[in-house]
């Protein structure tokens, strides 16, 4: 029977269902197994396979067609095929179901079987349907909504068609299955039909489901057919659609009194999000309408639905999704403006803060949160939800929340930038995420402040107090943050803060403190200030004014140690922070207080009653209170006070020195008597005392004065070696001692004395050299003394270099010239020509025009002269000569008779005029052409008298050996003149005419020669007489006596009784210059 059949049917399907459970069951075994690589090959996922229950159901329509529950027979048939994933076959059957009159029953069978052959062949069903031109037309680009709201895109064919399924028949009328067939027909199309009218058939399918307005899936068909709208892009009737939704579901819910319909919150979320859709018009541009103006407009959105405040918040969440955040402002701003009361309102203001966020607006999140503190009681809003009681409590914890939530925030993403900052070895990137540290701190403090303004007596108020001075020190808002952790460390509601904030007030006065110095506006002394001499005489310290900000930092210590004793840590150094400041600025008797107390609190716990202790001892002596100090060094003594090893050994230095200091004073008063009374005994006792301390305490701070007293008492009574030998320590031993220069001096000069001229140098180039000796009177005489011991060493090089080091020391300028002089000297007798033409012509321009210089002047241009000499630099060499004699003229009245600057001056002229002696020596008078005689004779004559003027200069320079030279030049030129005329032929013309013409020649030429030759020996003989006023025998003077002998033997005869004739046989007793270079 068909029943017997229909069970059958349904137990064929549950065997089905179970075995495919058990099937997939055995699958996820296997394939756990594959996943752990236990088989090697992927198992098949099964399958489901109802083909036994479709069979039946196949069977019944052909055999049954009048079966009364054929409806039933075709939905199931058509869910089993779509439960086996064949969707075509399933589509098919439901059509055949509901729309009979255009899908046959009788064709069915060989329908689906066609079907089945052109999947196998790779075809779908649809190309039966949607075949024809249309498959090639173009896809249109739509936007739809998957999971979460994100957009994502899909390419649909979406062309219309007309209604498809309108006049469709149902093989039974009001069949229970007829809704339910029609939206997974719908389904079909809206899921698995891509042909290009796929949404159209849609559409009309779920629209064939609404017919049955009593349907319980009459929500679901006509959400779907909103959606479908939706995809197509037609999106105002997708609104209108998606209203319905909403109003059937609203309209339920008041029949019933339930909740209507599920699907009524994704109707009003696509209604934001068709709002949201910028192209209606499908051109894939943006409409010049926005979504905002849209949902404004009555025609597309009834602004006075109940439902309509829905739309305006879901389309500005559409925007936040969409991080359009100012749009979503803007949106959530006019929800406030229309329905100021409305219950969502404060999360709509937590929404807007959000955006402002989201938007690192960060005063506009501050102000918005803050706002949300309208909504409290007593507020209209308040008043409007009396009915609401949980939404009451809900806004005030959000408004309170939401600003101390808004100053977590920002602390954190404070925290996180200054760790990060902290990580960062690049000082540039280090300094821009401290520097955005500081701005999120800032940003955090002024949200904790209004927390704190609003909601004073919050339960978190403490907690946030401290979280408030934290974030104003962070943000280097000191001054700010010492009062709010002050209010925290006082505060009488808790104590969980009070120890953090108590040390951060210290630290935060400490950064106030460093901040006025940086400006300049504070200066923190770092040492005690020196005593004075009080009214008796006796050192005295007068306690200096201490900053208001120090005494605030000393306060906020010994409360923070009052408090907090046994912070091992902190209170230890607080406490001797407070006390080293009253020491540093002179209030001493507060601070003796302060040490002794810590000395004793601390004696063996801690370093600082050692400092302490330093530090009293340090008074006592600068208050020369020598009982005190021997008291305290006798109670350290005794005590040991100190932890660390090197520091008690340190003190017991000290203690040592205190204990030594009354021997120095005894050693020192005696030295001091001695000095006034000149008592020798006392100096011998004063010395071998003072020696005697230093050697019991040898880094006693005035072991090196006490030597040096030594060394002077030891002097005083003669024992110069011990003197020495005292004075050698000094060096030796302390060689920062004010008394190193005295005392390298002293041994300096004593081996200088002693001829140990490698000691010597060696200390008089350490007073020299050293830096640290640049301020000391030795230094002049010692550089000075170096010069001289190098240059008598040969080292004329180095020597030079101590010679412009003493003439720069000197402000006597005869010394200063005398220096550089000698220093250019060195070069020239290092033979070192370059460094010489340098360091001559440096000299000059430098000394230029001093009177006193005058000498060295020319004596310089005669150095460079000689250098190019020596460099065979021939015609420089002459240049020089020539700016020998230029130096000589210009400063000529202030140099002395006699003087070496005269004799080179004179030499340098003399030997550039002795360059052109060769034209007249040369001289060849043409006696064959008469006219040519006489002007040759002319030219003669004028080459002797311009050469004899020019050595007659030299002669007028009045040195010695040069003017005998030059005067010897004169006679020469004369004789060389005559002789000139006696050599030269007689002229032919002459000879032709017989002896008688050639003797009245020669007697005319004598007539000439024989004045020539007169004035010859004239000259000669002045030379003579200059070497005789000059007392010198030079070579000059030798061929001055040679010529004259020639002229008068008897007169000027070159030998006596058989031997060569001397200077003294001339003048007397001998007188030669061995100094003047033999020429």
């Amino acid at each position: 029977t068909p029943d017997a059949m229909f069970r059958l049917s349904e137990l064929y399907y549950e065997q089905s269902y179970v075995d495919h459970l058990k099937a997939y069951d055995k699958y996820r075994e296997e394939y756990n197994k594959w996943k752990k690589g236990q088989i090697s090959n992927e198992p098949v996922e099964p399958t489901r396979d109802f083909s036994k229950t479709i069979d039946i159901y196949q069977r019944l329509i052909e055999q049954y067609p009048d079966y009364d529950k054929l409806d039933a027979v075709y939905y199931l048939l058509g869910f089993c095929w779509n439960e086996m994933g064949r969707f075509d076959e399933a589509k098919l059957v439901w059509l055949t179901y509901v729309c009979s009159n255009k899908y046959s029953p009788q064709s069915l069978k060989q329908e689906l079987e066609r079907i089945s052959q052109r999947e196998g062949e790779g075809a779908g069903a649809e190309s039966q349907e949607g075949g024809g031109e249309a498959e090639n037309q173009p896809a249109k680009t739509l936007k739809k909504v998957g999971a979460g709201g994100k957009v994502q895109k899909e390419e649909i064919f979406t062309e219309e068609e007309i209604n498809p399924y309108a006049g469709c028949k149902p093989i039974k009328e009001n069949s229970r299955f007829f809704t339910e067939t029609w939206l997974r027909i719908g389904e079909y199309h809206f899921d698995y039909d891509y042909s290009k009218v796929g949404l159209s058939r849609a559409i009309s399918a779920y629209s064939k489901a609404l017919e049955d307005t009593s349907s319980s899936f009459y929500d679901l068909a006509l959400y779907k057919l909103a959606w479908s709208y939706w995809r197509r892009g037609n999106y105002p009737e997708a609104i209108k659609k998606f209203i319905d939704v909403v109003e059937y579901s609203d309209k339920k819910a008041a029949e019933t009194g339930k909740s209507g319909s599920q699907l009524r919150p994704e109707a009003i979320q696509y209604i934001a999000l068709s709002l949201w859709e910028s192209d209606w018009n499908g051109d894939n541009v943006p409409d010049e309408v926005s979504g905002f103006t849209r949902l404004k407009d009555p025609n597309i959105i009834p602004q006075d639905r109940p439902w309509t405040p829905e739309v305006y918040n879901w389309l500005g969440d559409v925007y936040i999704d969409d991080n359009a955040n100012l749009k979503a402002i803007e949106v959530f701003e006019e929800f406030l403006r229309r329905w100021p009361n409305a219950p969502e309102a404060p999360d709509v203001v937590a929404k807007i803060a959000k955006a402002y966020q989201r938007e690192k607006m960060e005063q506009k999140v501050i102000e918005t949160r803050a706002r949300l503190a309208a909504y409290g009681k007593d507020s209209d809003w308040w008043k409007a939800n009396m009915d609401k009681p949980e939404l009451q409590e809900k806004a005030l914890m959000a408004a309170e929340d939401a600003l101390k939530q808004t100053a977590l925030h920002h602390h954190e993403v404070a925290q996180n930038l200054k760790n990060m900052a902290k990580a960062k070895t690049n000082p540039a990137e280090q300094q821009e995420l401290y520097n955005r540290a500081v701005e999120e701190y800032n940003i955090a403090a002024e949200a904790y402040k209004k927390y704190l303004e609003t909601y004073p007596n919050s339960a978190d108020a403490y907690e946030m107090n401290f979280f408030l001075a934290e974030t104003y020190f962070w943000s280097r808002q000191y001054d700010k943050a010492i009062p709010a952790y002050e209010s925290v460390r006082d505060s009488q509601m808790d104590n969980k803060y009070q120890k953090d904030a108590s040390f951060m007030i210290i630290k935060a006065i400490e950064q106030l403190r460093d901040e006025q110095v940086a400006k300049g506006e504070l200066t923190i002394r770092n040492a005690p200030p020196e005593p004075v001499a009080g009214p008796d005489g006796k050192p005295v310290v007068k306690p200096e004014p201490m900053p208001s900000i120090l005494k605030q930092y000393v306060d906020s210590m010994d409360t923070y140690t009052k408090l907090f004793p046994q912070d091992k840590q902190n209170a230890t150094v607080f406490v001797y922070n407070a006390a080293e400041l009253y020491y540093n600025y002179g209030n001493w008797d507060e601070a003796k207080v302060r040490f002794e107390k810590i000395y004793d609190e601390y004696c063996k716990k801690d370093n600082i009653a050692t400092y302490s202790w330093q530090n009293l001892a340090a008074m006592a002596a600068k208050l020369d209170q020598v009982d005190e100090a021997e008291r305290l060094a006798k109670l350290q003594n005794e005590k040991q006070c100190g932890v660390e090893k090197d520091l008690l050994a340190k003190t017991d230095e000290t203690v040592k020195t205190i204990m030594g200091t009354a021997e120095v004073r005894h050693a020192m008063e005696d030295f001091a008597k001695a000095e006034q009374t000149g008592d020798i005994a006392l100096y011998e006792k004063a010395a071998e005392a003072l020696e005697t301390v230093v050697n019991k305490n040898p880094k006693h701070e005035d072991a090196d004065k006490m030597l040096w007293n030594a060394a002077i008492s030891y002097e005083k009574c003669n024992k110069f070696a011990s003197a020495l030998r005292v004075t050698q320590r000094i060096v030796d031993e302390y060689p920062k001692s004010e008394f190193m220069g005295d005392a390298l001096f002293k041994l300096a000069d004593n081996s200088f004395k002693a001829f140990e001229y490698d000691k010597a140098l060696a200390n008089y180039k350490l007073l020299a050299d050293e830096p640290r000796f640049k301020d000391s009177p030795h230094r002049k005489p010692a550089t000075q003394n170096t010069a001289l011991i190098l240059e008598n060493q040969q080292k004329y090089k180095d020597a030079a270099v101590y010679w412009k080091r003493f003439s720069e020391m000197t402000d006597k300028q005869e010394e200063a010239i005398e220096a550089l002089w000698n220093a250019a000297k060195g070069y020239e007798k290092g033979k070192q020509w370059a460094s010489v033409i340098t360091e001559m012509r440096d000299f000059t321009k430098r000394f230029a025009g001093v009177a006193s210089a005058a000498e060295y002047q020319v004596e310089a241009e005669w150095a460079i002269a000689n250098a190019y000499k020596n460099m065979g630099k021939n015609s420089d060499y002459e240049k020089a000569l020539s700016d020998v004699i230029s130096k000589y003229n210009t400063v000529k009245s202030n140099l002395k008779v006699g003087s070496q600057a005269i004799d080179h001056a004179a030499e340098a002229k003399f030997t550039l005029v002795e360059k052109g002696l060769s034209t007249i020596e040369k001289f060849k008078l043409n006696t064959n052409n008469e006219k040519k005689v006489a002007e040759d004779l002319k030219k003669l004559k004028e080459i002797r008298d311009a050469l004899a003027s020019q050595y007659a200069q030299v002669v007028g320079m009045a040195s010695p050996e040069w003017s005998i030279a030059a005067q010897f030049r004169i006679g020469y030129l004369y004789e060389t003149h005559s002789k000139i005329l006696l050599d030269a032929p007689v002229p032919a013309s002459i000879t032709k005419l017989g002896p008688e013409a050639e003797e009245m020649y020669r007697e005319k030429i004598m007539s000439l020669v024989t004045p020539l030759e007169d004035q010859a020996k004239v000259e000669y003989a002045k030379a003579m007489q200059l070497s005789k006023a000059a007392g010198i025998f030079s070579r000059w003077t030798e061929l001055t006596l040679e010529r004259l002998n020639a002229y008068d033997p008897d007169n000027y005869p070159l030998y006596v009784k058989g031997k060569t004739r001397k200077i003294n046989d001339f003048y007397g007793a001998p007188s030669f210059d061995t100094s003047k270079e033999k020429k």
